[in-house]
């Protein structure tokens, strides 16, 4: 049994949302998912149409994305790519 959820690990890429705080990149995700193979695992910062994939790869189970999804030209078509 587990007291959480899920992990919201970032931000993961440097991030206009939160401009002061250090990335701490993909490898994080890789160790979070050693130390915690049964908790979700969600990406968050700075991550985008280009760069989500590699964090799903590195071994989290989603990823968050504002300014990808809320600045995409059509939105419809940003998360459908997602």
């Amino acid at each position: 049994m587990h007291l959480v959820d899920y992990i919201g690990a970032g931000p993961i890429f440097k991030t206009a949302t939160k401009p002061d705080k250090k990335p701490v990149g993909i490898q994080w995700i890789k160790t979070l998912r050693a130390e915690f193979p049964t908790i979700p695992i969600v990406g968050i910062g700075g991550i985008n149409i280009v760069n989500a994939t590699s964090v799903i790869h590195a071994g989290a189970d989603g990823v968050a994305c504002i300014t990808a999804v809320t600045q995409g030209d059509p939105i419809k078509e940003v998360v459908a790519q997602l």
